[in-house]
């Protein structure tokens, strides 16, 4: 006999004692049964055992695209795009489901009993085809209530994940005992390990039961499900918001669905009250959040008159946020001669040749940006993790950007504004020198611009007091008058595309599409590339961006706003338009 298959006995016999451990305990407990060093072979049993508690359950992840329950515990990436998982389903034959199967029928312990069927019932069919026998469902979910039953799990989370899937199974098999005892010992369990403070522990009996139609709940249990969060809502309602906020939420969507909407308001009132205590007694930015996140819940809920005046306790809070704010300083050093170098690069050659090279170099790459993103996002994790808000100047959130994996389009927006930030001097000090070494007026780039046919004659006085501001350092002006000259600019480009900048207004007639609908359109990327379109939008449109043209149009923005900075950018913007040329067909 292997000596190796010995040792494992002796451990399995051990391991049917064992209680208040978890899979993963078990699977370390396994993979000590072997030093890394030993070149004997190990067993087939072993590592059929040590696989078994490899796998991750409830895995929704779908880079791994099985489509299973059981999922690996580590999915990696390498440099040349390849996914690594471990362990893989590749590894899981007939040879295996029937070890399992065989070993699901043998042992007493419910934690292992539950693993090794769930894995015959989950697995069988993806691996080898044949549909697993009707009794291996019935022995993982039997198992995994026994498991809650007699408390032998380490985890009290991880207890409440196999009451669902127990009650899933059950429910898929239409197995009316099995669905009963499901019920009972899920009311059980959260009876026993409800802690107000800890709400991953409470209300999991709502979400299983409660509106489930394959579910037999009476009045009676249904009313001790409605009357415990009741009773907990109104211990929460002092405390912390966010936890209130579990025992409200399910309320509320309970009352709702009842038609039941002054109990639903109730409920709801009682959590808005929670969050605007806490308000009170917190810093003005978290306070900000807080109203913001109780904001969208009075309208979601329909209470307009709530909402209403949590926003204007919102609007008195900006200032206060905004002064509450501490600014991040980031200092790059270059040499001047390697300063000079770049610029005299970049305009080496005739005007045209030199105004070509800027209008490429300066607009952003989204696919660049993508893999800076991932690059950060190695060096500093945590940042990419959560949400970021996105305030104006008076300290009002106008925008949020997501985590790095829930929101790449929000991070590449945010990242390409504070790319271009960075990269104000260049562009400044190339378009400087570019009017000095060619001796560009504002006639000289009006005709430049009007080689494109996008730029039309009524639009030429505009363009030229623009331009002139611009040349003069009358930032101001130049602002206001160059950003509408651009807007008709991409309009005539749809229109001359064969695109629309029509859409039916509501009193009947035609308005104008905005802005940023119409840097979205076919004709926009076709003739500025995806990227080309996106840099436009991320400057002009883009409250996660400079969104320039709506500040200004709306008189959001501030005096000192009108810098240097934002007109070179309106400035490099035309010149890409300028490129621009009928295509012969």
């Amino acid at each position: 006999m292997n000596s190796s298959k010995k040792t494992l006995e002796n451990k399995l016999s051990e391991l049917e004692t064992f209680s208040g451990i978890s899979e993963h305990e078990i699977e370390s407990e396994l993979r000590k049964l072997r030093d890394a060093d030993i070149k004997e072979a190990p067993c087939h049993e072993w590592i059929y055992e040590l696989l078994a508690f490899s796998f991750s359950e409830n895995y929704t992840d779908q880079k791994t695209s099985w489509g299973t329950y059981f999922g690996p515990t580590m999915v990696r990436q390498t440099d040349d795009g390849k996914m690594i998982v471990s362990p893989s389903i590749q590894r899981v034959d007939e040879k295996a489901i029937a070890y399992w199967n065989q070993r699901s029928q043998s042992t007493n312990n419910p934690l292992l009993q539950a693993r090794y069927a769930g894995l015959v019932w989950d697995l069988s069919e993806k691996t080898t085809g044949k549909k697993p026998h009707y009794s291996a469902a019935v022995r993982c979910c039997e198992a995994l209530l026994k498991i809650a039953e007699d408390k032998i799990h380490k985890y009290n989370v991880d207890v409440i994940q196999k009451l669902e899937r127990a009650l899933f199974i059950a429910t898929s098999l239409k197995n009316q005992k099995l669905i009963e005892n499901a019920k009972q010992t899920i009311l059980n369990y959260e009876r026993f390990v409800a802690e107000d403070s800890k709400p991953g522990l409470w209300g999991f009996s709502f979400d299983l039961l409660v509106g489930n139609g394959k579910v037999n709940l009476s009045g009676e249990e249904e009313k001790e499900i409605v009357d415990t969060l009741e009773a907990r809502l109104q211990r929460l309602k002092n405390g912390k918001p966010r936890v209130c906020e579990y025992a409200a939420e399910r309320l509320a969507r309970y009352y709702r669905a009842k038609g039941l909407e002054e109990e639903c308001s109730r409920v709801i009132r009682t959590l808005g009250c929670t969050f605007e205590s806490a308000a009170n007694n917190a810093a003005p930015l978290a306070a900000s959040s807080w109203l913001e996140h109780m904001h969208h819940v009075y309208i979601q809920f329909n209470l307009a008159n709530d909402a209403e005046r949590v926003a204007r306790t919102i609007r008195e809070l900006g200032l206060k946020v905004r002064d509450d704010m501490k600014a991040v300083s980031h200092e790059m050093e270059i040499s001047r001669d390697e300063f000079e170098a770049y610029v005299e690069q970049m305009l080496d050659g005739d005007l045209e040749q030199a105004l070509a090279r800027i209008v490429i170099r300066y607009i952003p790459r989204r696919g660049e940006i993508e893999n800076q993103l991932y690059d950060l996002a190695k060096q500093a994790p945590l940042s990419f993790l959560f949400a970021k808000q996105i305030t104006d100047h008076q300290g009002r959130v106008v925008a949020a950007v997501g985590s790095l994996e829930d929101d790449l389009d929000g991070n590449v927006v945010n990242q390409m504004s504070q790319n271009m930030a960075s990269s104000v001097i260049f562009l400044s000090s190339v378009l400087d020198e570019a009017i000095r070494k060619f001796s560009l007026n504002c006639e000289g780039i009006v005709n430049y611009l009007f080689q494109a046919p996008i730029f039309t004659s009524n639009q030429k006085v505009f363009l030229s007091k623009g331009i002139q501001a611009y040349l003069e350092k009358d930032y101001m002006i130049a602002v206001h008058l160059l950003i509408p000259q651009i807007e008709a600019a991409v309009r005539n480009l749809v229109e001359m595309s064969g695109g629309a900048v029509l859409k039916r207004g509501r009193g009947g007639g035609f308005h104008v599409r905005t802005l940023d609908e119409i840097l979205r359109s076919e004709q926009v990327i076709q003739s500025l590339d995806e990227d080309g379109s996106l840099y436009f939008r991320v400057v002009l449109t883009d409250q996660r961006g400079w969104n320039i043209r709506n500040d200004v149009c709306h008189g959001l923005s501030l005096q000192d706003h009108f810098s240097k900075g934002v007109a070179d950018r309106l400035i490099h913007i035309l010149l890409v338009l300028a490129q621009l040329r009928i295509r012969e067909v």
